[in-house]
């Protein structure tokens, strides 16, 4: 009988333990305050031009209980329920009605919200809002969501045929691949935006071509198909679509046009030697992964560009007829991850599928008034093999390189190594400051042969007396400074 007692007496205890803390558990002190009110992270979530039938990035708001004791939260409601285009997560659990949500003493929650907005008829953005409703201690409070829906002409995995005209009434939207069938002619309005989905990719096929007719004041623009007003910096998050791909095309002929935020910009392929592949005026190319623009056997000009931060080569060449690269800023200061690259990689043979060097001449190439420079010390990659043609000449550049001995024949009359004292790499603004090493070191004649007009620079500044390298001119006037 003792022995039964001295089993018994100890899961007595624990038995009255238990009891207790179940006790203690469902009669703590709650925060009954009707005064009391949640803190947030943000009063509005706000989701920028979104298009339609497409889902919004996820975005989040921290809900915060400031006081020394639990509260419940009785109800949270997507005020507008199932037929909201916004959908919320609480604490990891979708829905639109949420009961008895409770946040420990001095604690936090997170809500997570996205939207996606169905089509109508209009083409200009549209608004949708909607509310989130918490009910605390007989009192509610709110957290608001706003969003700009924005038609689109959508595109996916298609084949355009013939000569078409991209209009600007609304943004064009790619999912997958968007093929420029054999012969077909694509021309762009200005203004036009080409909005590319995850992995999605512009291939042109040969003899096809593409004619994109921006301006200064309305650019053509392909881009990722992300926005967000309160995100600034997904704009320039590179990798966000695979590229332009060129198959045996020639006389496309890009003006005033942004190509940003892929994983290659421009890839040019095996194009006539006899044509020039493509010409680029007044463009930029920038925020891209592995490459702005590569080209194999490809012509090119270039003139009044801005390349600018990519985690490869800005431009990567492996042979050429003709190259012409007037008045061009190349600025590689990527910090979306480790640079191993140089800004240009000019070379006269590639490997092909199997690995094997192909011979790849480059028979005339000119730089001219152009800027290279980057976060590397080294910015130039020469790739030499003495059995080819390799006549490349840079004049009158400013240039961060270590190769400038080795390659004396390359450089006539440039800077080497000296600031170029853009106005704020991180902030990608590579106009340049007044104590700019590129400024005046130009020369005339590489703007009166220029095979296009780049007597004004990239913003419409005219080009007079001094003559700065790069895409962009220092003028203390125009400039406000």
């Amino acid at each position: 009988m003792n022995f039964v007692k001295q089993i018994l007496k100890p899961l007595c205890v624990i038995a009255t333990l238990v009891v207790a803390l179940a006790y203690s558990c469902n009669n703590r002190e709650w925060n009954d305050d009707p005064n009391f009110e949640l803190k947030f992270s943000s009063d509005t979530i706000f989701f920028d031009t979104i298009f339609t039938s497409i889902g919004t990035c996820t975005y989040n708001i921290k809900i915060y209980n400031t006081s020394n004791k639990p509260v419940n939260i009785k109800q949270i409601i997507l005020k507008n329920g199932e037929s909201s285009p916004f959908r919320i997560n609480v604490d990891g659990v979708s829905g639109t009605t949420f009961n008895d949500v409770e946040i420990y003493a001095n604690d936090s929650l997170f809500l997570f919200a996205k939207a996606t907005i169905d089509p109508n008829n209009t083409s200009t953005p549209f608004i949708c809002e909607d509310d989130i409703l918490f009910f605390v201690n007989n009192s509610k409070q709110n957290v608001k969501l706003l969003a700009w829906g924005q038609n689109a002409h959508f595109y996916n995995d298609s084949t355009i045929k013939g000569n078409i005209t991209l209009t600007n009434d609304k943004p064009h939207v790619i999912y997958k691949t968007l093929i420029i069938d054999t012969l077909s002619e694509i021309n762009i309005e200005e203004g036009t935006q080409l909005c590319f989905h995850n992995d999605a990719a512009l291939i042109v096929k040969s003899g096809a071509k593409i004619l994109s007719h921006g301006t200064l004041e309305n650019p053509v623009v392909f881009r990722g198909d992300k926005y967000a007003a309160n995100k600034p910096d997904i704009d320039i998050v590179p990798g966000q679509w695979i590229g332009i791909f060129f198959e045996n095309s020639h006389s496309n002929v890009f003006t005033y046009t942004e190509i940003r935020n892929a994983k290659v910009g421009l890839y040019i392929d095996s194009c006539d030697n006899s044509q020039t592949a493509i010409t680029l005026h007044n463009c930029l190319i920038s925020n891209n992964v592995s490459y702005g623009l590569r080209s194999v056997n490809a012509n090119i000009i270039a003139a009044n560009t801005e390349f600018s931060n990519s985690g490869g080569y800005l431009l990567s060449v492996e042979g050429a007829s003709t190259l012409d690269f007037r008045h061009c800023t190349f600025a590689n200061y990527f910090r979306f991850g480790s640079r191993k690259s140089s800004s240009i990689l000019l070379a006269n043979t590639y490997y092909d599928t199997n690995f094997n060097i192909i011979a790849a001449p480059i028979n005339n190439a000119l730089f001219g008034n152009c800027i290279v420079y980057g976060s590397r010390t080294e910015e130039i990659n020469i790739r030499k093999d003495d059995n080819n043609n390799f006549n490349v000449i840079f004049k009158n550049c400013l240039i961060r390189t270590e190769n400038n001995e080795t390659y004396q024949t390359l450089y006539n009359n440039c800077v080497f190594n000296e600031e170029p004292k853009f106005i704020d790499v991180n902030e990608s603004n590579f106009l340049l400051d007044s104590l700019s090493a590129a400024i005046n070191i130009g020369n005339a004649e590489i703007i009166l042969t220029s095979p296009l007009n780049i007597e004004y620079d990239r913003l419409g500044i005219r080009r007079e007396l001094q003559i700065d390298a790069g895409c962009y001119s220092y003028n203390k006037t125009v400039r406000g400074l």
